[in-house]
């Protein structure tokens, strides 16, 4: 996760092509199959669906914000977004 981490970091620290080339080359050359094959389908554009279930994301972030649910809801229609709301309460 740390190398992965630290090539995501080196990508969009660049807008060089061939640094970025070079960055994603040293990444798959020492990554485990596995961990290559994700980084990959990652970098592609793709993100795991349905993951968490909305209301159980927005249940626990009123649980450890210590808010109930109504400003929860109140703050979402705010901002917008559930999991930067979840992650500005908590």
């Amino acid at each position: 996760m740390r190398a992965f981490a630290s090539l995501y970091e080196a990508l969009d620290r660049t807008t060089s092509t061939s640094d970025k080339v070079a960055a994603m080359t040293a990444y798959l050359k020492d990554a485990a199959p596995a961990d290559a094959a994700w980084a990959v389908w990652f970098l592609a554009g793709n993100r795991p669906k349905g993951v968490l279930p909305v209301r159980l994301l927005a249940t626990w972030a009123c649980e450890e914000a210590a808010l109930p649910g109504w400003l929860f809801e109140e703050s979402y229609g705010a901002v917008g977004d559930l999991a930067e709301t979840a992650a500005l309460l908590v």
